[in-house]
């Protein structure tokens, strides 16, 4: 097969994550990302030093997709119109990007300092959301933590169509963004 035009680490990386995002996450290989773009399994690595690699920059092209939703969503607000526009953004996310979402979900690793600027991003973010609240550095912490663990446990959930019940399940995640936002209130008082 010839070389591809235009194919750098970039456009590289933007098919690996549509490819996610209609296949699955686990589906991203050298393999099916060549075939994919019409080229050998040998020629990528031009382009990526390896499969770990490739995993790894697809982790932090979502990592920063999803930042940015996040931060776009947070443009001008705080408190518990802050977080459930966060909270909404992050849903929408994860439904449009199933496969991307799935690689936000890696740790980011101590020494790796991309991983660590994104992730920093969207702390910031929350923790300027939050910043009414009037929480130390620890119950902000730990408020994060938590929204994040409800909205990802809700996203994956639905994900599975985990909800079987008749009732509407855009009202239970509005139930438990008000219940969370409820909890923070009576908490910083």
């Amino acid at each position: 097969m010839p070389r591809r035009p235009g194919l750098d680490r970039r456009a590289l990386v933007g098919e690996a994550a549509a490819l996610a995002d209609e296949r699955g996450l686990d589906f991203v290989t050298l393999s099916n990302l060549a075939e994919r773009l019409n080229v050998r399994a040998p020629s990528l690595y031009n382009h990526i030093e390896s499969a770990d690699e490739l995993q790894r920059q697809l982790s932090l092209f979502a990592m920063q997709a999803l930042a940015d939703e996040i931060a776009r969503a947070a443009i001008g607000l705080n408190g518990a119109d802050g977080l459930v526009a966060i909270a909404k953004a992050y849903r929408t996310f994860a439904k449009q990007h199933a496969g991307m979402y799935s690689a936000t979900l890696r740790a980011a690793r101590p020494s790796d300092a991309e991983q660590q600027n994104i992730s920093q991003q969207m702390l910031d973010v929350l923790r300027a959301i939050l910043a009414p609240y009037g929480f130390d550095e620890d119950r902000s912490i730990h408020a994060m933590r938590s929204f994040r663990s409800l909205v990802h446990g809700f996203v994956s959930l639905e994900a599975i169509q985990g909800f079987g019940l008749t009732q509407d399940v855009d009202e239970s995640f509005e139930f438990m963004l008000r219940s969370f936002v409820s909890g923070l209130e009576t908490d910083s008082t």
